[in-house]
């Protein structure tokens, strides 16, 4: 599948609206808040503090990444990097400084490029699909360390789309 088709696949479509991310263990989610204000432009709101984000978004998530026990916003944008200049999905994660929406990692790219991802709060890890060089998929996951995302393991390698977006788990845990 090209690029261009998996970008599509998950995109954030609809009107202009808020989305929230799932409460997960602990209560954590309720203060970010997303909202589309176009194709290219979404806010991530987080009380009164705003964070405008200049590019299409397909992912939108919100759980305790670091463990600090304070929410963090997950973001999967569609943007090139200073470097990787390729326009790619990313995978952004924001954090809660104080009542501000603060970047806490914006990741330039993973092992291989992305598809989609889903944090699985009872494990801990942010697991990701992957496309692989043959064009199949793979699906990893990461945890968060010190000042980034760590790979821990593989879930599947050399799998179908559709396989390994049912080890990605269900969307119904992923706010829209």
């Amino acid at each position: 599948m090209c690029m261009m088709a998996a970008i599509a696949l998950c995109s954030c479509g609809g009107p202009a609206m808020a989305q929230r991310g799932p409460a997960s263990a602990g209560g954590v989610g309720e203060g970010f808040r997303l909202e589309r204000v176009s194709d290219t432009l979404h806010v991530l709101r987080l009380g009164g503090s705003r964070w405008e984000l200049p590019f299409p978004v397909y992912r939108f998530q919100v759980a305790d990444v670091n463990g600090d026990g304070s929410p963090d916003a997950i973001v999967g944008v569609v943007k090139p990097t200073r470097h990787d200049p390729e326009v790619r999905r990313r995978v952004f994660i924001y954090k809660d400084y104080r009542g501000y929406v603060r970047p806490l990692w914006l990741g330039s790219r993973f092992g291989q490029p992305v598809v989609d991802f889903r944090y699985i709060a009872a494990e801990g890890v942010l697991r990701l699909v992957e496309r692989e060089r043959s064009g199949r998929c793979l699906v990893a996951d990461y945890r968060w360390r010190s000042f980034g995302m760590d790979f821990v393991r593989y879930a599947a390698r050399e799998c179908s789309l559709d396989a390994a977006m049912r080890l990605l788990g269900p969307e119904g845990d992923v706010g829209r």
